[in-house]
């Protein structure tokens, strides 16, 4: 016996619930020895009342592991037509047929592919025939065609196809993924975005082994409670993982505990991960913090590990009491937490104060740069360039791409040693002219 709310969606018989729609029959509908007839009855639910339902009630059946996932509703049919063919196959009868009402039947999906978009993504001469052939081998269904583009309506059990570049995977998946070229690159090296808190947090993980520990990868899921902090999932795939960690210890001690069971005592571990807070009782988006911290734990005393690493990194720090717990400060602003057996600093902050180890120079070099704009009258590629300028100046050791927009090339040209740079400029931009049309504003 369970207790129903008005958010779960249930199939009724003279007003009286009989079935929770999508996720299991009562007792008055259930088939025994002694049945003779029955209806069949095969419907599309919405996932999120599926999943919302069968968690609250702790129903976890073969039917709620399909309904809480996207389905196709014309997947009803073939699935009515398919038991209906067992049952007769296997139990014998008869059955007869019941038209549903189904006023707004779901249109099937249309999508295009373009000739142009094939060969940009691919790097392949694919033909839009060839394309065709596989696709139909597919399962879809050509609705138009002419000479750059196809018209295709997708397969009602294909829910994963979204966009032109799904139906560009499927082509390459069957021609062979090994078949696509390779060549090697013939423009600038891409300027580098990749964010310093991430390559700081490499570092830390660096410094981290260094010193002993070994890295773990925790769930940030965790049970909800009553913590009034705690961000609590609505739509939780399990009760184990219907919440978000408010710290990392939470998670990460479990690890230890096992290390522990094992008879393993000294054993140091740590984790760089985000927590997870709830500012307000507000449901909008901004009142929810994330925070990236290195959370490290042991069975021992932790504190030389702490000391360890804020050597390495070159940051001065305090420890102060606040709140009744110990503060890890730096220049009077708390980065983190301490325990006699964990701690917890935020990454960002490490950051802020981090400072960079210079280390012991052995031997000394001198390098000479110039910077030169170009500008290019036809089309070039940077390899070209690149080629003529080490061919006329071989002792040039890097040559950098400072700017590029459209036609104009702004290269910063770096020499080992001391260079007479002016008569090497020249040089080049001679011969950059003479050979590929390209002029410069530099003197």
């Amino acid at each position: 016996e369970i207790t129903l709310d008005s958010d779960m969606f249930v199939m009724t018989s003279n007003d009286k619930p009989v079935v929770l729609g999508g996720i299991v029959g009562g007792i008055e509908t259930g088939v025994t020895q002694s049945t003779t007839d029955f209806i069949l009855d095969a419907g599309n639910y919405d996932q999120r009342s599926i999943r919302t339902t069968s968690r609250k009630l702790h129903i976890n059946n073969e039917t709620v592991l399909r309904s809480d996932k996207f389905l196709d509703p014309r997947a009803t049919e073939t699935a009515l037509a398919r038991a209906t063919e067992l049952i007769l196959k296997l139990a014998g009868g008869n059955y007869y047929h019941n038209d549903d009402y189904y006023p707004n039947p779901v249109k099937s999906k249309t999508m295009k592919l373009t000739l142009a978009r094939l060969h940009l993504v691919s790097g392949m001469d694919i033909s839009l025939e060839k394309s065709k052939k596989i696709l139909t081998a597919l399962g879809y269904a050509i609705v138009e065609q002419n000479s750059y583009r196809l018209i295709v309506e997708v397969p009602y059990f294909r829910t994963d196809i979204e966009v032109e570049d799904d139906l560009i995977a499927d082509i390459l998946r069957i021609t062979n993924y090994d078949n696509i070229p390779t060549s090697p690159l013939k423009t600038p090296v891409p300027t580098e975005i990749t964010p310093k808190i991430y390559k700081f947090e490499d570092k830390l993980r660096d410094i981290m082994v260094r010193l002993g520990a070994d890295e773990h990868i925790t769930t940030s899921f965790v049970a909800k409670d009553k913590l009034k902090s705690r961000v609590v999932l609505e739509n939780a795939l399990t009760n184990e993982a219907s919440a978000l960690r408010t710290s990392i210890e939470e998670t990460l001690t479990p690890t230890l505990n096992n290390y522990k069971k094992h008879g393993i005592e000294d054993k140091v571990i740590f984790e760089i991960g985000l927590t997870y807070s709830r500012l307000s009782k507000d449901p909008v988006y901004t009142s929810f913090c994330e925070q990236k911290t290195l959370t490290v734990l042991s069975n021992q005393d932790i504190r030389p590990v702490l000391s360890s690493l804020m050597h390495e990194l070159g940051i001065n720090y305090d420890l102060t009491i606040q709140n009744g717990n110990v503060a890890v400060c730096v220049d009077k602003e708390q980065i983190g937490t301490l325990t006699l057996k964990s701690f917890s600093i935020k990454t960002q902050a490490l950051l802020k104060y981090a400072k960079s180890y210079q280390g012991v120079v052995s031997e000394f070099t001198h390098t000479t740069s110039v910077d030169i704009s170009l500008t290019k009258n036809s089309p070039r590629l940077f390899s070209e360039i690149k080629a003529v300028i080490k061919q006329v100046s071989p002792k040039i050791i890097n040559i950098t791409v400072l700017e590029e927009r459209k036609s104009n090339l702004l290269l910063r040209l770096t020499w080992e040693e001391k260079t007479d740079y002016l008569t090497e400029k020249k040089k080049i931009l001679y011969a950059l002219n003479k050979q590929l049309d390209i002029t410069s504003r530099s003197v």
